[in-house]
């Protein structure tokens, strides 16, 4: 982790930014048992000053730097995000890793929804929540989201790592008659999980400030479990990773598929927004409108993005 890069990419990074934890949160909701999965190392937190808020927040250790070098205008969509304890708004992360946007929610009051697969991140999120006094906002599921509820998938869940770059697609085993994730190392804990959409967890939710989707390819499938919220109107704003999905690089549906699948959304009164390219091949057509129409998303043969905004017309 480079401080000097860091510290260039914005202002908002406090110089005074690492603090060690001590032994008083283990008198926090934290199943004691579980904090052997962390180094000491590892329970060094970033000090952030959140302009909505004007709080001082702590963030996790392991992502909160390259977030904030290759999301922020991520990290400017989600500060529309302004809960202020009000119970009936609703933030969703799905695919939460360690939990910077978990965190930034919690934190400003919101009521919030999080799913993560890999234990370690949940263990280091619900640290980093109780550190900023926020764990009660937050319902974190360990639970795979897809487009339907119910299928089981068989995953090996590493207690070492907090990858960011786990997801269901991209360890699926060929010729599986259901989706089966390889094994990634010895510490791996073999569980079988069903999965659940957005639609069935969320049926009774009136208003979703924001919708964060970022699950390493499987993000059309959320969507597509997802299409009664946006036909409800409830999500005011969101957001999900197009690059790996957009690549097909874990999966033989067409690119085109997908395309039919998101496009959906147009219908409800929603537009989609191209709103970074990190990691994008730069070389590409820069004539890719950065917000498109329902036509002009369907004929596109790349989005040239990295991350999509969700904006609901009127907003």
């Amino acid at each position: 982790m480079v401080i000097s890069t860091f510290l260039i990419a914005t202002v908002l990074y406090d110089t005074n930014t690492r603090v060690q934890s001590d032994c008083s949160l283990q008198h926090h909701r934290i199943a004691d048992a579980r904090l052997n999965l962390i180094s000491d190392d590892q329970l060094t937190f970033y000090r952030y000053v959140d302009k909505v808020s004007g709080r001082v927040v702590f963030l996790p250790p392991l992502h909160t730097a390259f977030i904030l070098r290759n999301e922020m205008p991520i990290v400017r969509l989600f500060d529309n995000v302004r809960c202020d304890s009000n119970t009936s708004v609703l933030v969703v992360d799905v695919g939460m890793n360690d939990g910077v946007y978990t965190v930034l929610a919690a934190s400003r009051g919101c009521r919030t929804i999080s799913f993560e697969l890999q234990t370690k991140c949940i263990v280091i999120s619900e640290i980093t929540l109780a550190l900023n006094s926020a764990l009660h906002h937050v319902s974190i599921r360990q639970q795979p989201v897809s487009s339907e509820s119910g299928a089981v998938f068989t995953l090996d869940i590493n207690t070492d790592m907090c990858d960011g770059t786990y997801g269901i697609d991209n360890k699926v085993s060929k010729g599986k008659s259901r989706p089966h994730l390889e094994p990634i190392s010895n510490s791996s804990s073999t569980q079988q999980l069903s999965t659940v959409s957005l639609d069935d967890v969320l049926h009774d939710e009136n208003t979703i400030e924001f919708l964060k989707i970022d699950v390493e390819g499987h993000e059309p499938w959320v969507l597509k479990g997802a299409m009664g919220l946006f036909r409800r109107r409830a999500v005011h704003y969101g957001v999900f990773e197009s690059i790996h999905w957009d690549r097909g690089e874990y999966n033989t549906t067409t690119f085109s598929q997908h395309l039919i699948t998101i496009a959906e959304i147009f219908d409800y009164g929603y537009r989609l927004q191209c709103i970074n390219r990190h990691g994008v091949d730069l070389t590409l057509p820069r004539n890719i409108p950065v917000l498109w129409t329902k036509q002009q998303f369907l004929a596109l043969t790349t989005t040239g993005c990295t991350d999509i905004a969700i904006l609901r017309n009127h907003e």
